[in-house]
């Protein structure tokens, strides 16, 4: 209980100095970078077939037999 609550508490920490470190470069950019290139980007959804291939080359990376 207290090892979560002590992961939260870094958790925490990092996200607000990575807003300060965030905040004081865009101050000082002379071009505003586009705010889209600056959010998380939602993965694109794969088929199922894909999915199955991603899967297959896992297991084969690591030493699994298909059946």
């Amino acid at each position: 209980m207290v090892e979560a609550y002590v992961e939260n508490e870094k958790k925490h920490h990092d996200m607000m100095v990575t807003q300060s470190y965030l905040t004081a470069y865009l101050h000082r950019v002379k071009k505003m970078p586009k705010l889209q290139s600056m959010l998380i980007q939602k993965p694109k959804e794969q088929s199922p077939e894909e999915m199955l291939q991603k899967i297959k080359a896992l297991n084969a990376q690591m030493g699994g037999d298909v059946y």
